[in-house]
């Protein structure tokens, strides 16, 4: 006698056992009492038979996220009208979402789709789904243009729309979704948006941790008020068009760890600015808490680029060139040690300056912040990533070169520090370690 003749079960938790394989409901399918199936994180195969899960009409839950299913989403599915958590991703799923399910499904929470074969638009009736809390619908085919307006989904927290064919105005998603208070996670990247982002951005919730709009077509200037979003960790915008400045409003957010803006069109330093912006750019850097050493020299190098133009075009006094050598160079320390020169540990006897330059040559790793050495998990496995051992070695022998640059940009006499062009050549070696083909799974994604 098997699970298949519970004929009472109500509660199915079989998640995470990844040696349970075969079609699923061959097991389940006379199981028509089931409230809660959670069967996550397993290696089943085969698809979803209607005549099945039809049956099923009092399940609340079903989670059948990340095996390996296959073949049609039965519409069935969008009947169960006591459904509040749909998980059906990263299997290998096709079909579309039907234009009636809000009124099919009226109190869903959770609604995860991504990482399958869908297609087809997204049903404007998503927009009545009003007690909707999470809609991930990434790395799938959906195309057209989203008209949708998240306006009314005043409980949504989670909206991921990223790596689809999605079209249309980034402004009129932005601007909807001024009215989603709850809002922390925000994934519009790699779509076909156009537009600006508009200034109401400032205006999004302030629970917003994580925002990415990687690899549109987005123009025009990154919003200043982002400022205003001051709990965010995550910020992506590479891989687009954004021009001007970037902020120096980036200062707010203090609790940021990962910041991609490279491939852009953006610029640190305009032939207009003042010594004194470039001098509070420079502050805003130095209290955005990015983790991966490989974003801190990207940014920096190419900041410094900028600056040996200007410094070789005569533009700016020697004096506020030096003075920016020396901001960088501390910059650097901060952003390696993780210490800043108010630090309590640090005092007139021993400055950050002295701090480091103790660390030379072969204590690189006892002052390094440890964030730095943290690997960043990769989903794919490359049997070319060298042995940990190798790894740690490139990486020490990489933040030497940033500390030792930093170490020859503070210095305290100007006359004695790194001119602008070794500086860029030092970072690049540096830089280049990282960048080395072996290891880039290490890189930020799209590098």
């Amino acid at each position: 006698m098997g699970l298949g003749a519970l004929c009472h079960l109500k509660y199915l938790w079989i998640f995470s056992n990844y040696r349970l394989s075969g079609p699923l409901f061959n097991i389940i399918a006379n199981l028509t009492s089931l409230e809660h199936i959670s069967a996550y994180d397993n290696a089943f195969m085969g698809s979803i038979p209607d005549n099945s899960i039809s049956r099923m009409t009092n399940l609340t839950v079903l989670d059948l996220s990340s095996n390996k299913l296959s073949g049609i989403i039965p519409l069935s599915i969008f009947n169960i009208s006591s459904l509040r958590v749909l998980d059906l991703g990263s299997n290998q799923l096709h079909g579309s979402i039907p234009p009636y399910i809000a009124f099919a499904l009226p109190q869903l929470q959770i609604l995860r789709l991504y990482n399958n074969y869908l297609l087809g638009p997204l049903p404007l009736s998503i927009q009545n789904l009003t007690t909707l809390q999470q809609l991930n619908l990434s790395k799938n085919n959906f195309t057209g243009r989203v008209s949708v307006d998240y306006g009314g989904l005043h409980n949504l927290q989670w909206l991921s729309l990223d790596n689809n064919n999605f079209e249309g105005d980034i402004s009129f998603i932005i601007t909807a979704l001024v009215n989603c208070t709850k809002l922390n996670n925000l994934h519009l990247g790699k779509n076909n948006f156009i537009g600006v982002l508009p200034k109401v951005l400032a205006n999004l919730s302030t629970s917003l941790t994580k925002i990415s709009i990687r690899g549109a077509s987005i123009t025009g200037a990154i919003p200043i008020g982002i400022g205003n979003l001051i709990n965010l960790t995550h910020v992506d915008m590479s891989e687009s068009e954004f021009t001007g400045s970037i902020p120096s409003e980036f200062a707010k957010l203090h609790k940021l760890e990962r910041l991609y803006l490279y491939s852009n069109k953006l610029t640190v330093y305009s032939v207009y600015m003042t010594t004194i912006y470039r001098a509070i750019y420079l502050q805003a850097l130095a209290v955005v808490k990015i983790c991966y050493i490989c974003i801190y020299i990207t940014i920096i190098f190419m900041d410094l680029c900028q600056m040996s133009f200007l410094e070789e075009c005569g533009i700016g006094g020697e004096a506020s060139l030096e003075a920016d050598i020396y901001s960088y160079g501390i910059l650097l320390l901060e952003l390696i040690t993780r210490k800043r020169p108010t630090d309590d540990m640090l005092n007139e006897d021993l400055n950050l300056h002295g701090y480091a330059k103790a660390s030379l040559p072969k204590k690189v790793l006892q002052i390094v912040d440890s964030m730095v050495l943290t690997e960043e998990v990769n989903e794919e496995v490359d049997s070319r990533v060298p042995r940990p051992q190798e790894r740690l070695r490139q990486r020490e022998e990489c933040i030497a070169i940033v500390l030792k640059v930093g170490v020859a940009c503070s210095s305290h006499f100007p006359s004695d520090r790194m001119k602008m062009s070794q500086v860029i050549s030092k970072l690049q070696k540096a830089r280049n370690i990282l960048l080395n083909p072996k290891h880039r799974h290490n890189l930020p994604r799209g590098a």
